[in-house]
């Protein structure tokens, strides 16, 4: 859209934190498995 830098970073960071904790959800599910 017409958002600026600092808006995109903000938006960049937003879902950086959502795919962190989505990423270590899966690997503790992952370890579930594997152990």
């Amino acid at each position: 859209g017409d958002g600026t830098h600092e808006e995109l970073l903000e938006q960049c960071e937003v879902y950086q934190e959502i795919y962190l904790s989505q990423g270590g959800n899966l690997h503790k599910e992952g370890g579930k498995e594997h152990a």
